[in-house]
């Protein structure tokens, strides 16, 4: 439909604009200069997320595999780091190569259903012999490594295949748009209105409120982008929103304690301020996992497909 390309950019800007608004009413109350300039840091990050990851998936094909590969090559530095390993080291090499191979598999594999469940089978095989190994090895140092390699390679190749669906661009900015409007609006609420912490020691700065308010926001713009843009019946989308809104705040937990277990406030930055790409991407990676594999398990693509009215763009 002719205005479906229009629709989708006024919500992402309706979106920014309401975020932009809130932080500057937060200027105007007791809130300390500096948690202003991080919450106008950490906003400014959102369009690198746009820049990231919806543009690569509007260009399509090689262009959103590039910024796959850009983005787990960028990982494996990053989980390397923490571990105080070199990116050049046998077992960092070895990841580095089996996953680029998984991706690239992924990305040529279209909308091929069966086939794609094949390779996830055989690449969470090959990770589970890995792990058998490492074990014999005693090699126990690599184990938390390979449970975070393999949760991003999962992730990404479910972007990738998402990707390759008909339609697959309007359903990876539905997750962008549930997950970070989640992440933003929780971090706002919280500076405004947060008293009661939540999970403190893993995460020091969520609190209930923040919790609260991102839920409400970030389901209110999944279910406004499917009735402008998707058009899925209310006992599909229902539960889709919050298996998405769940694993994003699960995939923030998730790497907060990875990075508490190892006593780090941040993985290493590729951006002043706003630590790495896990820790700017890290409840879009989960929610991409969930995402794809609750797609996979409603009766395949094919019935997503023949019954919704997604609006094709042009």
């Amino acid at each position: 439909m002719y205005y479906s390309t229009e629709k989708i950019l006024l919500l992402i800007l309706g979106l920014f604009l309401a975020g932009a608004a809130t932080i500057a009413v937060t200027g105007f109350r007791n809130t300390s200069s500096t948690s202003v300039s991080e919450l106008w840091r950490l906003y400014n990050t959102e369009w690198l997320i746009v820049a990231g990851v919806i543009i690569p998936a509007y260009l399509g094909g090689i262009y959103f595999l590039l910024a796959v590969l850009v983005f787990n090559f960028r990982s494996h530095i990053e989980i390397a780091h923490i571990h105080m390993k070199k990116v050049t080291s046998t077992w960092v090499l070895i990841s580095l190569i089996l996953s680029t191979c998984i991706l690239y598999i992924f990305s040529i594999s279209e909308n091929q259903l069966p086939l794609v469940i094949w390779i996830q089978l055989a690449t969470v095989g090959i990770y589970l012999l890995i792990l058998a190994i490492l074990f014999i090895c005693k090699l126990k140092q690599y184990i938390y490594s390979l449970f975070l390699t393999s949760l991003v390679i999962l992730s990404l190749s479910g972007l990738l295949f998402i990707n390759n669906m008909e339609n697959g661009l309007l359903l990876i900015i539905f997750l962008f748009v549930i997950s970070e409007t989640n992440d933003a609006f929780a971090l706002v609420f919280g500076k405004i209105i947060g008293k009661r912490k939540v999970l403190s020691t893993i995460s020091p700065h969520k609190t209930v409120e923040g919790l609260i308010f991102g839920i409400l926001f970030s389901a209110s713009a999944g279910f406004l982008y499917n009735y402008f843009i998707l058009g899925y019946p209310l006992p599909v989308i229902v539960p889709v929103v919050i298996l998405v809104i769940t694993s994003a705040i699960a995939g923030d937990i998730v790497f907060s304690a990875y990075k508490r277990c190892h006593k780090i406030k941040d993985f290493k930055a590729v951006i002043n301020g706003q630590g790495g790409v896990l820790d700017i991407y890290d409840s879009l990676l989960v929610a991409s996992l969930v995402f794809y594999t609750t797609l996979v398990c409603m009766h395949g693509f094919e019935w997503l497909i023949d019954n919704s009215t997604i609006i094709h763009l042009d």
